[in-house]
């Protein structure tokens, strides 16, 4: 058996608030919030988009008509209907890039600094790092 890999270019995780989660699915049957929260997740792990119709029935297990209606009830309602985004996930993944840059700086600065520190060092045989041990 094959194993899954991860993407790389997100986090595996997505900011997820209850409160405003809870206002959007009020009064949506369960299968349709079910189905939003894989949605939500597919989005995610896609780098926030969603594949093709296809795809999607196929990873969301959608069969009958029943289903197809409530994947669109969701495409329309909050996934912006025809631009098919979703805009909290989107906003999350631009602060979690932007964290990522700048922990991405701030290492590379660091590194920077202790090469500079070790190239100034005079090197001599008597001096070595390996009498420490």
């Amino acid at each position: 058996m094959t194993p899954v890999t991860k993407s790389t270019t997100t986090v595996p995780y997505f900011k997820f608030d209850s409160g405003h989660f809870l206002t959007e699915t009020m009064g949506l049957p369960d299968d349709v919030v079910g189905m939003y929260i894989r949605m939500m997740a597919i989005y995610w792990e896609s780098g926030c988009a969603l594949p093709s119709d296809e795809l999607l029935k196929m990873k969301l297990g959608v069969k009958g008509k029943k289903a197809a209606d409530n994947l669109n009830l969701i495409l329309a309602q909050l996934f912006g209907g025809e631009r098919r985004t979703h805009e909290r996930l989107n906003q999350a993944l631009t602060e979690v890039n932007g964290y990522k840059a700048k922990q991405s700086a701030n290492a590379k600065a660091g590194w920077d600094a202790r090469r500079a520190a070790v190239r100034s060092e005079p090197a001599t045989l008597t001096d070595s790092k390996f009498d420490e041990f």
